[in-house]
Protein backbone atom coordinates (compact mmCIF):
# COMPACT_ATOMS: atom_id res chain seq x y z
CA UNK A 1 0.00 0.00 0.00
CA UNK A 2 3.26 2.23 0.73
CA UNK A 3 4.79 1.58 -2.36
CA UNK A 4 1.07 2.62 -4.65
CA UNK A 5 0.88 6.07 -2.40
CA UNK A 6 4.64 6.94 -3.16
CA UNK A 7 4.55 5.56 -6.44
CA UNK A 8 1.37 7.94 -7.59
CA UNK A 9 2.97 10.71 -5.19
CA UNK A 10 5.92 10.77 -7.34
CA UNK A 11 3.70 10.58 -10.59
CA UNK A 12 1.98 13.49 -9.60
CA UNK A 13 4.74 15.83 -7.97
CA UNK A 14 5.61 17.31 -11.45
CA UNK A 15 1.99 18.62 -11.66
CA UNK A 16 2.43 20.72 -8.78
CA UNK A 17 2.60 24.48 -9.33
CA UNK A 18 3.47 23.95 -13.25
CA UNK A 19 4.54 26.92 -15.21
CA UNK A 20 1.96 28.28 -17.61
CA UNK A 21 1.50 28.54 -21.44
CA UNK A 22 3.19 32.10 -20.92
CA UNK A 23 6.70 30.89 -21.56
CA UNK A 24 7.83 32.86 -18.16
CA UNK A 25 11.58 31.80 -17.19
CA UNK A 26 11.22 32.89 -13.54
CA UNK A 27 8.24 30.70 -12.81
CA UNK A 28 10.22 27.37 -14.61
CA UNK A 29 12.71 28.49 -12.55
CA UNK A 30 10.78 28.63 -9.58
CA UNK A 31 8.86 25.32 -10.66
CA UNK A 32 12.46 23.79 -10.95
CA UNK A 33 13.91 25.11 -7.11
CA UNK A 34 10.82 23.79 -5.42
CA UNK A 35 10.80 20.24 -7.25
CA UNK A 36 14.81 20.01 -5.99
CA UNK A 37 13.20 21.05 -2.55
CA UNK A 38 10.52 18.27 -2.81
CA UNK A 39 13.04 15.75 -4.24
CA UNK A 40 15.59 16.01 -1.53
CA UNK A 41 13.08 15.76 1.62
CA UNK A 42 10.82 12.94 -0.33
CA UNK A 43 13.89 11.08 -0.87
CA UNK A 44 15.10 11.38 2.89
CA UNK A 45 11.74 10.95 4.32
CA UNK A 46 11.39 7.34 1.97
CA UNK A 47 14.51 6.28 2.70
CA UNK A 48 14.62 6.38 -1.34
CA UNK A 49 16.47 7.32 -4.34
CA UNK A 50 14.74 9.75 -6.74
CA UNK A 51 15.54 11.38 -10.05
CA UNK A 52 14.83 13.71 -11.81
CA UNK A 53 15.29 13.53 -15.81
CA UNK A 54 16.01 16.55 -18.04
CA UNK A 55 15.55 15.77 -22.00
CA UNK A 56 16.81 18.44 -24.02
CA UNK A 57 16.18 17.16 -27.09
CA UNK A 58 12.35 16.57 -25.96
CA UNK A 59 12.33 19.32 -23.41
CA UNK A 60 10.86 17.13 -21.36
CA UNK A 61 11.37 17.09 -17.16
CA UNK A 62 10.08 13.56 -15.33
CA UNK A 63 10.54 12.00 -11.67
CA UNK A 64 11.48 8.07 -11.07
CA UNK A 65 12.11 6.53 -7.87
CA UNK A 66 13.48 3.20 -6.76
CA UNK A 67 10.67 1.32 -6.24
CA UNK A 68 9.23 1.82 -10.05
CA UNK A 69 9.58 -0.91 -12.39
CA UNK A 70 10.64 -0.38 -16.08
CA UNK A 71 6.49 0.28 -17.20
CA UNK A 72 6.21 2.64 -14.48
CA UNK A 73 9.66 4.73 -15.75
CA UNK A 74 8.53 4.62 -19.09
CA UNK A 75 4.99 6.10 -18.29
CA UNK A 76 6.53 8.67 -16.14
CA UNK A 77 8.29 9.78 -18.91
CA UNK A 78 5.65 9.91 -21.31
CA UNK A 79 3.43 11.72 -18.66
CA UNK A 80 6.37 14.18 -18.16
CA UNK A 81 5.91 18.29 -17.90
CA UNK A 82 6.44 19.23 -21.60
CA UNK A 83 8.45 22.96 -21.18
CA UNK A 84 6.08 25.78 -22.34
CA UNK A 85 6.56 27.14 -25.71
CA UNK A 86 9.56 29.69 -25.99
CA UNK A 87 10.96 28.18 -22.57
CA UNK A 88 13.69 25.71 -22.93
CA UNK A 89 16.23 23.71 -21.61
CA UNK A 90 19.48 24.90 -22.92
CA UNK A 91 22.23 22.91 -21.79
CA UNK A 92 23.49 21.15 -18.56
CA UNK A 93 27.09 22.15 -16.81
CA UNK A 94 28.47 19.01 -15.34
CA UNK A 95 30.84 19.30 -12.18
CA UNK A 96 33.92 18.50 -13.89
CA UNK A 97 32.88 21.52 -16.72
CA UNK A 98 31.83 19.06 -18.98
CA UNK A 99 28.66 20.52 -21.41
CA UNK A 100 25.37 18.70 -22.00
CA UNK A 101 23.58 20.21 -25.14
CA UNK A 102 21.49 16.93 -26.26
CA UNK A 103 20.15 13.59 -24.46
CA UNK A 104 18.44 13.00 -21.42
CA UNK A 105 20.48 13.53 -18.00
CA UNK A 106 19.26 12.12 -14.38
CA UNK A 107 20.05 13.86 -11.31
CA UNK A 108 20.20 11.58 -8.78
CA UNK A 109 18.80 12.23 -4.83
CA UNK A 110 19.49 9.96 -2.23
CA UNK A 111 18.35 8.85 1.27
CA UNK A 112 21.14 10.94 3.18
CA UNK A 113 19.64 14.28 1.58
CA UNK A 114 22.10 14.87 -0.86
CA UNK A 115 21.81 14.86 -4.55
CA UNK A 116 23.92 15.14 -7.57
CA UNK A 117 25.30 18.79 -8.76
CA UNK A 118 24.51 20.48 -11.89
CA UNK A 119 23.79 23.84 -13.36
CA UNK A 120 20.87 23.83 -15.44
CA UNK A 121 20.51 26.12 -18.49
CA UNK A 122 17.56 27.81 -19.26
CA UNK A 123 16.67 30.59 -21.80
CA UNK A 124 13.62 31.93 -23.51
CA UNK A 125 13.22 34.10 -26.80
CA UNK A 126 15.26 37.00 -27.27
CA UNK A 127 18.60 35.71 -25.51
CA UNK A 128 17.61 35.94 -21.30
CA UNK A 129 19.38 32.86 -19.84
CA UNK A 130 19.57 31.89 -16.06
CA UNK A 131 20.67 29.17 -14.75
CA UNK A 132 19.75 27.08 -11.64
CA UNK A 133 22.04 25.71 -9.89
CA UNK A 134 21.57 22.43 -8.03
CA UNK A 135 24.01 21.95 -5.21
CA UNK A 136 24.60 17.87 -3.59
CA UNK A 137 24.34 19.22 -0.01
CA UNK A 138 22.58 22.45 0.07
CA UNK A 139 18.46 22.59 1.02
CA UNK A 140 17.82 24.50 -1.83
CA UNK A 141 18.87 25.10 -5.69
CA UNK A 142 19.43 29.21 -6.66
CA UNK A 143 19.39 31.23 -9.24
CA UNK A 144 21.98 32.94 -10.92
CA UNK A 145 21.90 34.87 -14.41
CA UNK A 146 25.04 34.02 -16.64
CA UNK A 147 27.08 36.49 -14.90
CA UNK A 148 26.85 34.35 -11.63
CA UNK A 149 24.83 36.84 -9.79
CA UNK A 150 22.43 35.87 -7.35
CA UNK A 151 18.62 36.18 -8.88
CA UNK A 152 16.06 36.45 -6.66
CA UNK A 153 12.57 34.96 -7.34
Amino acid sequence: MVAIIGTVLVLTLPRFDLPGRHGDLETLARYLIKTDRQLKAEATARQLRHTLHLNLDRQRIWITNATMNEDQMAEAADEGFVLPDGVRLERLRLPDDRDIGTGTYAVQYFPDGHSFMVAIGLAEPGGRRLILQIEPFLTTARIVDEDGMAVPL
